[in-house]
């Protein structure tokens, strides 16, 4: 059944699609397939690669440490705030760095209405200025950083 739905959503979003292009932005049947697949076969959030994706949450193991040489781009971020609060980096393809961070408390947070809360993002790292492979920010941050994965719990 899981399979029939699948298909029957990749078939219907191809369509919709379809119907929906404008003269100025064509997409041929192929790509909206090419698009439609890759979104439903990939694990974790779509469109982002699986070595960003993969662990989607922070090992049991890691929390509690922090490894992270990039900034959290806050200065008022606090790794240690909670006891599980955790950063860690690893090494990704072509000289990026994969950073996830647990539970790092924010005092002051625009999504939270100004009020605290916890961030727990996965972002890619580099060099400033740079386009990533995140949809999420086209180009790295100040710090070298683009956000891949939003997670924000307000207290």
């Amino acid at each position: 059944m899981r399979f029939a739905t699948v298909h029957g959503s990749a078939i219907a979003l191809v369509a919709f699609l379809a119907a929906c292009r404008s003269p100025e932005s064509p997409v041929s049947l192929v790509e909206a397939t090419e698009v439609a697949s890759f979104s439903h076969v990939s694990s974790g959030p779509p469109l982002i690669p699986a070595w960003l994706a993969d662990p989607d949450t922070l090992p049991l193991g890691l929390r509690g440490r922090n490894n992270c040489r990039f900034s959290f781009g806050q200065s008022t971020a606090q790794w240690d705030f909670h006891p599980d609060g955790a950063c860690w980096e690893r090494p990704g393809p072509d000289g990026w760095t994969r950073q996830q961070q647990h539970r790092i408390h924010v005092p002051h947070l625009a999504d939270c209405g100004g009020g605290a809360g916890d961030v727990s993002p996965i972002r890619v790292c580099r060099a400033p200025g740079e386009a990533n492979p995140c949809p999420v920010n086209p180009l790295t941050g100040p710090t070298g950083c683009a956000l891949c994965v939003r997670a924000v719990a307000c207290h």
